[in-house]
């Protein structure tokens, strides 16, 4: 009976090994600076879907594209961080909806836009191993290619922070743009992720002091300052975009605070709960045989 009980043990930790090592194979760990603000630039490819078929961009339209990481670094060092991305993606695909304002042209036109997400929208960056991305390919297979790999980040059915609510709860996700004839187009974004695989604690914070990024800005007509978020992204829109298929291209920092990776990684996870159940059913086995 004591065999019995070994090979019932070993079976289960065979097959513990073997989830871990699956869940192990398919995430990719990407490194943030801890405790400090870490600075993640993009270069991003997008498009205006006019859905008022207007001519200009206004309230029901939408922008959708591919964001394309660049360098994860800290305020002071753009550089890569550990040169990671040279062998790593940290890729993603985003649309979002405009629902307020209105703009004639980006660059040369003047105006202010308030952008939301709404049903079916969203913002998610996919972390990979391997390199499958370059723009151009066609639009299709870029998104394609931007989406391999497993889900690092996303925000997806989350309200405005309600235009000058500095401290919101839950996933939000509330963003601007603000245009002057002649001078490239800016947009500001504050965001609450609604899923985080980062492996990190990412917190809440007031961006604005932290980077020295201007963040006052009208939403919906109300006059807001800094909004406590869990990312902030300032990013500069530019056309044509250089690269066919596309209109846009913009060019961000994205900014986050990581502190310690206090989230396990899916590995970890399998680890933790197969783990459990290879143990119960060593004690449950172990006391029928005391009892018997």
């Amino acid at each position: 009976m004591k065999i019995k009980i070994l090979g019932g043990f070993v079976g289960s930790f065979a097959l513990l090994v073997t989830l871990a090592g699956s869940a192990q194979a398919a995430f990719t760990s990407i490194t943030l600076e801890t405790n400090q603000v870490s600075k993640i630039k993009f270069t991003n490819f997008e498009n205006l879907i006019d859905n008022n078929h207007n001519g200009i961009i206004d309230a029901g339209d939408q922008f959708r594209g591919i964001l394309n990481t660049t360098s994860i670094g800290s305020l002071s060092n753009s550089n890569d961080l550990n040169g990671q991305l040279a062998t790593k993606q940290l890729t993603g695909v985003f649309q979002i909806t405009v629902v307020g304002g209105s703009l004639t042209s980006i660059p040369g036109g003047t105006g202010h836009l308030d952008f939301a997400l709404n049903s079916g929208d969203y913002i998610t960056l996919y972390a990979n191993d391997t390199h499958t991305f370059t723009a151009g390919s066609g639009i299709a297979t870029d998104m394609a290619n931007a989406t391999t790999g497993g889900v690092w980040a996303s925000v997806t059915g989350a309200v405005p922070a309600s235009g000058g609510n500095p401290t919101p709860s839950g996933p939000f996700y509330e963003g601007v743009n603000d245009t002057l004839a002649g001078v490239t187009s800016e947009n500001r974004n504050w965001l609450n992720l609604s899923v985080n695989n980062s492996g990190y604690t990412l917190n809440p914070e007031f961006f604005g002091a932290l980077t020295g990024e201007p963040t006052f800005h009208t939403y919906l007509g109300n006059p807001s300052g800094d909004i406590q978020s869990q990312v902030f992204f300032v990013t500069h829109l530019f056309s044509p975009s250089g690269v066919t298929g596309y209109q846009f291209r913009s060019e961000d920092p994205a900014y986050v605070f990581a502190t310690n990776s206090a989230v396990p990684e899916p590995a970890s996870f399998a680890l933790m709960a197969m783990g459990s159940l290879a143990l119960g059913g060593f004690l449950v086995r172990r006391r029928r045989l005391c009892v018997n």
